[in-house]
């Protein structure tokens, strides 16, 4: 598998940036990684969220990694 993303794999992306779109999740396309190996996607995100806490704010961090494996 080369290192450019296949149209499946484009399909994906967006179908991920979108659902972080309607959730209003902050995830920009540069922070969104998908990897595909013969036996499962590999899709990694990373996003921060301001919490206003009054006196100041805080960034909470999320990291999400997920593997699927595919049939």
């Amino acid at each position: 598998r080369t290192a450019a993303l296949s149209h499946d794999d484009k399909k994906i992306a967006k179908s991920i940036m979108e659902k972080a779109d309607d959730l209003e999740l902050p995830l920009q396309r540069k922070n969104l990684s998908l990897k595909g190996t013969s036996s499962e996607m590999i899709i990694k995100a990373n996003f921060e969220v301001p919490i206003d806490l009054k006196l100041t704010t805080y960034n909470f961090h999320y990291e999400v990694n997920t593997r699927a494996p595919l049939f």
